[in-house]
Protein backbone atom coordinates (compact mmCIF):
# COMPACT_ATOMS: atom_id res chain seq x y z
CA UNK A 1 0.00 0.00 0.00
CA UNK A 2 1.44 3.31 -1.06
CA UNK A 3 1.77 6.41 1.11
CA UNK A 4 -0.94 8.25 -0.85
CA UNK A 5 -3.38 5.35 -0.24
CA UNK A 6 -2.68 5.52 3.50
CA UNK A 7 -3.27 9.28 3.52
CA UNK A 8 -6.60 8.87 1.68
CA UNK A 9 -7.73 6.12 4.09
CA UNK A 10 -6.70 8.26 7.10
CA UNK A 11 -8.55 11.34 5.77
CA UNK A 12 -11.72 9.30 5.06
CA UNK A 13 -11.53 7.73 8.53
CA UNK A 14 -11.20 11.16 10.16
CA UNK A 15 -14.18 12.48 8.16
CA UNK A 16 -16.31 9.51 9.29
CA UNK A 17 -15.27 9.96 12.93
CA UNK A 18 -16.01 13.71 12.73
CA UNK A 19 -19.46 13.03 11.18
CA UNK A 20 -20.36 10.57 13.96
CA UNK A 21 -19.14 13.00 16.64
CA UNK A 22 -21.19 15.84 15.09
CA UNK A 23 -24.25 13.58 14.99
CA UNK A 24 -23.93 12.86 18.73
CA UNK A 25 -23.34 16.54 19.46
CA UNK A 26 -26.40 17.69 17.51
CA UNK A 27 -28.84 14.88 18.33
CA UNK A 28 -27.52 13.55 21.62
CA UNK A 29 -26.44 10.02 22.28
CA UNK A 30 -28.84 7.10 21.85
CA UNK A 31 -28.72 6.70 25.65
CA UNK A 32 -29.83 10.30 26.29
CA UNK A 33 -32.58 9.94 23.69
CA UNK A 34 -33.83 6.82 25.49
CA UNK A 35 -33.76 8.71 28.82
CA UNK A 36 -35.76 11.57 27.32
CA UNK A 37 -38.29 9.15 25.84
CA UNK A 38 -38.88 7.34 29.15
CA UNK A 39 -39.15 10.67 31.03
CA UNK A 40 -41.73 11.85 28.48
CA UNK A 41 -43.68 8.64 29.09
CA UNK A 42 -43.53 9.26 32.85
CA UNK A 43 -44.94 12.75 32.30
CA UNK A 44 -47.66 11.32 30.06
CA UNK A 45 -48.63 8.91 32.85
CA UNK A 46 -48.63 11.81 35.32
CA UNK A 47 -51.02 13.67 32.99
CA UNK A 48 -53.38 10.67 32.85
CA UNK A 49 -53.30 10.33 36.62
CA UNK A 50 -53.90 14.06 37.08
CA UNK A 51 -56.97 13.89 34.84
CA UNK A 52 -58.34 10.88 36.73
CA UNK A 53 -57.70 12.56 40.08
CA UNK A 54 -59.47 15.70 38.81
CA UNK A 55 -62.50 13.60 37.80
CA UNK A 56 -62.50 11.85 41.17
CA UNK A 57 -62.29 15.18 43.00
CA UNK A 58 -65.12 16.64 40.95
CA UNK A 59 -67.37 13.67 41.69
CA UNK A 60 -66.39 13.12 45.34
CA UNK A 61 -65.64 16.73 46.35
CA UNK A 62 -62.25 15.67 47.72
CA UNK A 63 -58.95 14.24 46.55
CA UNK A 64 -58.50 10.48 46.79
CA UNK A 65 -56.53 9.36 49.83
CA UNK A 66 -54.48 7.03 47.60
CA UNK A 67 -54.27 6.12 43.94
CA UNK A 68 -56.19 2.86 44.39
CA UNK A 69 -59.38 4.92 44.90
CA UNK A 70 -59.41 6.13 41.29
CA UNK A 71 -60.67 4.17 38.28
CA UNK A 72 -58.97 0.74 38.11
CA UNK A 73 -58.32 1.07 34.36
CA UNK A 74 -56.08 4.07 35.07
CA UNK A 75 -54.02 2.25 37.67
CA UNK A 76 -51.84 0.72 34.95
CA UNK A 77 -50.30 4.19 34.53
CA UNK A 78 -49.73 4.53 38.28
CA UNK A 79 -46.43 2.69 37.87
CA UNK A 80 -43.13 3.98 36.57
CA UNK A 81 -42.66 2.68 33.01
CA UNK A 82 -38.92 2.32 33.57
CA UNK A 83 -38.72 0.61 36.95
CA UNK A 84 -42.25 -0.74 37.42
CA UNK A 85 -42.37 0.85 40.88
CA UNK A 86 -45.55 2.63 41.93
CA UNK A 87 -45.52 6.41 41.67
CA UNK A 88 -45.58 8.20 45.01
CA UNK A 89 -48.74 10.23 45.61
CA UNK A 90 -49.35 12.63 48.46
CA UNK A 91 -52.00 15.24 49.16
CA UNK A 92 -50.38 18.62 49.87
CA UNK A 93 -53.50 20.79 50.40
CA UNK A 94 -57.23 20.20 50.09
CA UNK A 95 -56.98 20.87 46.34
CA UNK A 96 -53.41 19.96 45.43
CA UNK A 97 -51.23 16.88 45.40
CA UNK A 98 -47.91 15.76 44.09
CA UNK A 99 -46.77 12.78 42.09
CA UNK A 100 -43.18 11.62 42.50
CA UNK A 101 -40.84 9.25 40.71
CA UNK A 102 -37.20 8.91 39.72
CA UNK A 103 -36.47 10.71 36.45
CA UNK A 104 -33.63 9.62 34.16
CA UNK A 105 -32.54 13.16 33.29
CA UNK A 106 -33.07 16.80 34.20
CA UNK A 107 -35.79 18.42 32.08
CA UNK A 108 -33.36 21.33 31.46
CA UNK A 109 -30.82 18.99 29.81
CA UNK A 110 -32.78 18.41 26.61
CA UNK A 111 -30.68 18.57 23.49
CA UNK A 112 -31.23 21.62 21.32
CA UNK A 113 -33.05 20.84 18.11
CA UNK A 114 -35.07 18.03 19.67
CA UNK A 115 -38.75 18.77 20.08
CA UNK A 116 -40.10 17.37 23.32
CA UNK A 117 -43.66 16.16 23.17
CA UNK A 118 -45.67 16.73 26.31
CA UNK A 119 -49.14 15.28 26.01
CA UNK A 120 -52.24 17.39 26.42
CA UNK A 121 -53.13 17.63 30.07
CA UNK A 122 -49.69 16.72 31.39
CA UNK A 123 -49.55 19.95 33.38
CA UNK A 124 -46.19 20.83 34.88
CA UNK A 125 -43.26 19.19 33.11
CA UNK A 126 -40.16 20.58 34.84
CA UNK A 127 -38.24 18.03 36.87
CA UNK A 128 -34.77 17.27 38.18
CA UNK A 129 -32.72 14.18 37.48
CA UNK A 130 -33.31 11.55 40.14
CA UNK A 131 -36.20 11.48 42.58
CA UNK A 132 -38.46 14.50 42.10
CA UNK A 133 -42.08 15.49 42.62
CA UNK A 134 -44.45 17.52 40.47
CA UNK A 135 -47.28 19.35 42.22
CA UNK A 136 -50.72 19.64 40.63
CA UNK A 137 -53.77 21.65 41.66
CA UNK A 138 -57.29 20.52 40.85
CA UNK A 139 -60.65 22.26 40.94
CA UNK A 140 -62.97 20.85 43.56
CA UNK A 141 -66.58 22.05 43.30
CA UNK A 142 -68.05 23.72 46.35
CA UNK A 143 -70.89 21.77 47.91
CA UNK A 144 -73.64 24.07 49.21
CA UNK A 145 -74.21 23.70 52.92
CA UNK A 146 -77.44 22.05 54.03
CA UNK A 147 -78.36 25.10 56.13
CA UNK A 148 -78.55 27.46 53.18
CA UNK A 149 -82.02 28.60 52.26
CA UNK A 150 -83.35 27.49 48.94
CA UNK A 151 -86.06 29.16 46.99
CA UNK A 152 -88.38 26.78 45.18
CA UNK A 153 -88.63 27.40 41.48
CA UNK A 154 -92.18 27.81 40.26
CA UNK A 155 -93.10 26.30 36.92
CA UNK A 156 -93.76 28.82 34.20
CA UNK A 157 -97.34 29.97 33.71
CA UNK A 158 -99.12 28.33 30.80
CA UNK A 159 -99.61 30.34 27.66
CA UNK A 160 -103.13 31.58 27.11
Amino acid sequence: MSTSDRIIITVISLIIIAAVACGFYINGSPFSAANQKIDNLRLSYFGSLRSSIQSYAYTNHALPQNLSEITPSVLRVAKDPGSGAAFDYAITTSSSFHLCTTFADDSGNEQSGNETYYPYGAGATTHKKGYDCITYTVTIPVVPSSTSSTVPIEPPAPFE
